[in-house]
């Protein structure tokens, strides 16, 4: 059985800023509106697959950090990052930025493109639905505006 829950229509929803060296256009500091689709996979228990409802808290809460905040990779390989009391300074191809500290959320990729993030928020999601022994598959995307986006799948058991 699978249950499909779409981020637009149920507000599985963050805004947020990034870069990504190296990259045209998209090296410029910009933001989108991104939404979080799920699909889940597995055997029926009592009549249901899962909670609609306990499934979209739990992304709700995974997501909260990302809104509303700059997007900042950890793994610095294609821009440096240092932290300085309550700045996160970042260089990259001859730029320099300064954020508050509490405006960023640091991210373990090397770029905060679609693909990394629905990585990391599948990852996220996956340790907090290892609860329901009845899943088998998740597949997360990560929409960067209506009809563009992207999945990542990976197995609960």
């Amino acid at each position: 059985m699978k249950m499909t829950i779409d981020g637009w229509g149920n507000n599985l929803r963050f805004s947020s800023a990034h870069f990504i060296p190296e990259l045209g256009k998209c090296s410029r500091l910009h933001g989108h509106d991104y939404a979080v689709s799920i699909e889940l996979e597995g055997d029926v228990k009592d009549g249901i697959l899962v909670d609609y409802g306990d499934v979209k808290k739990i992304v709700r809460n995974i997501l909260e950090p990302y809104d509303h905040r700059v997007l900042i990779p950890t793994r610095k390989t294609r821009s440096v990052v240092e932290v300085k009391s309550d700045q996160v300074i970042v260089e990259y191809s001859g730029k320099k930025m300064s954020f508050f500290k509490d405006d960023v959320c640091f991210i373990d990729a090397d770029i905060s493109s679609s693909e990394n993030l629905a990585s990391l928020i599948a990852s996220q999601l996956k340790n907090e639905l290892n609860v329901y022994e009845n899943l088998k598959t998740l597949s997360l995307t990560v929409f960067e505006g209506p009809s563009q986006g992207s999945s990542f799948q990976v197995n609960l058991k």
